[in-house]
Order: structure tokens, then sequence, then C-alpha cells
């Protein structure tokens, strides 16, 4: 009777949250504020509020901490963290830090008089700053700097030897000599795209751009951009190898979404979101990927709200499998586990010519995987696995499909 108890609990705590895409990770942040940014460095997670404050954390989101820092006439709004450094920035102030904010030092005299359109970027071993109209380096984190250029910043990215810059207004300009010399990249994008880029992230070895509604992608040779998709209501969005995240939103159901195939068909990762928020017509605000996770912000001003999601469930275009994606419809071939429970070996029937089985404990760490290769039945050992419930998924052609499996002695 014992264990039928703790089967039972175990299920109780599968069906609530157990196997969750996103989760909530939020403890310590105000709870009526919003995210302004976000910024990592391994484990250490920066982020600025609608209080003006910057808040961190050392454990990629579990706990967070106030730091002594407030905004005194803006929000913060951008952050940059290298190693024992953080540089953070708003309307009046470029901040750097050498002991997680207990003290700082207003290193914006060296640089320009405004920091209202402030971005910063590591890359080559070295800080870029754009401030006010002018591209700023820096070798000696923060200690000197030098102007390179007259030119608004948006956004900054670099893929291999490639630095590329969007613009507020004039358009895209890459690099592949560290800024000593810039060449204009806008072939391809209509005249009003040269002013609202919005987004710029690497998908593979290309860049993605959103331009008012539509998505850009830059060839190979980097010499055009090639309309891939049009949505006006994606937002945010972020990128994972090959795969790109939305945001989507609409009157009946918002939520996040991804693609592995340029925006053909997109699919669901909303699992873990509270329907209230996807209820909402505006609910996202920030996508950002770090190391380890993909984190997720809210935009009312009213509550705040920050998820994460692991980032090896966010790999769909790689070879493995992930346990948590909410793909439908199901494959349509006879599919059983037996016996169900078990103690010894269980037999997965599933009627696939090809495809992958793996099966994951409640921590969602995968014990086991196989290649599915022919109709014939999987028998596997589980002798040695732990009582317990554990999830099977099983992808193919057809779709995805998940079953509980009971190892019960």
């Amino acid at each position: 009777m014992k264990n039928i108890y703790i089967l039972l609990f175990i299920n109780f705590l599968i069906n609530i949250n157990a196997f969750a895409q996103w989760q909530r990770c939020d403890k310590g942040l105000p709870n009526n504020e919003t995210i302004v940014t976000i910024a990592s460095n391994k484990n250490i997670i920066a982020a600025s509020c609608t209080d003006g404050y910057l808040y961190l954390s050392t454990n990629n989101g579990d706990n967070w901490n106030r730091t002594n820092y407030q905004s005194p006439s803006d929000l913060i709004n951008s952050i940059l963290i290298l190693d024992k450094y953080i540089f953070f920035s708003e309307a009046f102030g470029l901040y750097k830090s050498t002991d997680s904010c207990k003290t700082y030092v207003n290193i914006l005299d060296k640089i320009s008089e405004y920091c209202f359109t402030c971005q910063m970027y590591f890359y080559n071993g070295n800080i870029y700053v754009g401030a006010w109209t002018k591209l700023y380096k820096s070798s000696d984190f923060g200690l000197s700097w030098s102007s390179i250029k007259e030119i608004d910043v948006k956004k900054m990215l670099n893929i291999d030897s490639i630095f590329l810059i969007a613009t507020h207004n004039r358009g895209l300009i890459y690099s592949t000599n560290g800024c000593k010399s810039l060449i204009w990249f806008n072939n391809g994008l209509p005249s009003e795209g040269r002013i609202e880029i919005s987004h710029l992230l690497p998908l593979g070895n290309n860049f993605l751009i959103k331009n008012v509604g539509n998505l850009f992608l830059s060839n190979d040779s980097l010499t055009k951009w090639n309309l891939i998709y049009n949505e006006t209501y994606l937002w945010p969005l972020e990128t994972c190898g090959k795969t790109i995240f939305a945001g989507i939103r609409n009157t009946k159901d918002s939520g996040i979404v991804y693609t592995t195939d340029l925006g053909k068909s997109w699919k669901q990762f909303n699992y873990g979101i509270e329907k209230f928020l996807r209820l909402s017509t505006y609910p996202f605000n920030i996508l950002y990927k770090s190391d380890d996770y993909m984190f997720l912000t809210t935009k009312s001003v009213s509550y705040g709200i920050l998820y994460r999601a692991r980032i090896k469930d966010c790999q769909f275009d790689t070879t493995g499998i992930n346990a948590i994606v909410e793909e439908k419809p199901p494959p349509t071939q006879p599919f059983s586990i037996s016996p169900n429970p078990a103690g010894e070996s269980i037999t997965i029937r599933h009627g696939l010519q090809s495809g992958v089985i793996a099966i994951y404990n409640l921590l969602g760490e995968k014990i086991y995987e196989s290649k599915i290769e022919g109709e014939n039945p999987l028998n596997i050992d589980v002798s040695l696995w732990r009582s317990g419930v554990y999830l099977c998924v099983v992808r193919g052609t057809g779709g995805t499909i998940t079953e509980k499996v009971v190892i019960a002695r």
C-alpha cells in the first residue's frame, strides 16, 4: 500500500511540472516590475528591472540578490559581464564594478557625454561600446578608449571573424579586420527595413535579423539578405543552433513557438508558462540565451515573471531528442510499453521504420537512448533502474509521442 501512495504522488508531480519546458526562476526579483535587460557569463546572470536596480544571480537564476546600484535618472539599458568585471549603463553613466556591484565607478567621461543608446559587446579581446552616435573600443577593460567611427549602434554580433553592427537608421555594417575597415551590408533589405532592426541573432553560420515584420537571413558570402518569413506578431526572438524561437501573440492563445525549417512550420514550446500570460495580448518581452539556459521575461508593468528552459531541451536541430517537446500529431503506428509497471525488463512496440527512443528520469536526465531501425520491438533491461516513474519519448517521421513507464519492485 505504501508503494502505491508513493507512485501516486510521483504521478502527481509529473502531471504538474516535473517535465515542464519552462520553469519559474525569479525568486528575489521584484514581482511588480518588468525586466529591462539581461546578460550572463557562465552561471552569473545580471538583470535590470523597471525599479532602476541591478540584480545578480550566481546560480543560473535559482536566487537573485539586489545590488547596491539604482539608476538615479533612467533605466539600466545595457549590461556586460566579463569574469570579475561587470559593466552596466544608463542615460548618464557607464559603470564598471569588480566586486559584484558592491562598489562601482563611472567611466562615461572617458567616452561620451551621453549614453542614451548604449550597447556593449565583447569581441576578440576588446570591449566595444556604442554610446550616443559613436562606436568606441577598449582593449584594457575600460581603462582607456579609442573612437572607431561615428555611427549610431543598436546591436552588435560576431560569428567567427565577421563583426556585424546594426544601426538605428542606416542599416547594417560589418568588419572582418577588427573594425579597421567597415563595409555596409544592406543589399536585399527594403528601404524602411534599414531603420527598424529589432533583432540581430546568429543562426548556424549565418546572421538573422528582424525588421518590422520580416525575418531576413544573410547568405554565405555576406552579399545579400534573403527574406525567409513575414509575420508582424513575432516578438521576442532568440536562436539556438539552427532553431528559431519566438513569442507569438494573438487574441486566443499567445505563447512561445519554434521552427527548424526557417518558418515553414512552427511548433509550440509552452509547457510551464502560466495560462493567464498566454491569454495576454503582449505577454513577453525578452528571450535570452545563456550557456546553459534560455530565459524568458514577461512584458507587463503590473507583474514581472522570469522563466528558464534548459539549452539541451532547446536543441531540436541536433541528433538528440527533447524529452518535453509538444509536437502533434503523434505517430499513427501502434505503440505500447509492456509490462507497465515493470520490474526486470520492458518491451516497446512502436511500429516505426526509423526514429529515436529515449527515456528520462524525474530530473529530466536521459538514462537511455536508442535509434529505431525497423519495426521490431525494442527490449530494454531495467533491472538496475531505481523504482519510480520515467518518461519514454519516441520521435518518428509522424511526430512525437510520450508515455510514462513505472518501475516497481
